[in-house]
């Protein structure tokens, strides 16, 4: 998945792609200010708007 193809998540596959492509991101923090702290930022709004589209997170209760 390259940055300049980052516009929007359209489907399951992409959300897929996306979450796959994060991964790696989480085990080696980019450095702030870098492309990659650019493209990790870019990936998780992405991933959170389609997730805000797609699932009712409000519903889900904390276990007690």
């Amino acid at each position: 998945m390259k940055f300049e193809d980052l516009v929007a998540l359209r489907d399951e596959a992409d959300y897929r792609a996306a979450l796959t492509a994060i991964r790696p991101y989480f085990q080696n923090e980019p450095e702030v200010g870098s492309s990659g702290a650019d493209v990790f930022d870019r990936l998780a709004l992405l991933i959170d708007r389609y997730e805000a589209a797609h699932w009712d997170f409000s519903s889900r209760q904390v276990p007690s």
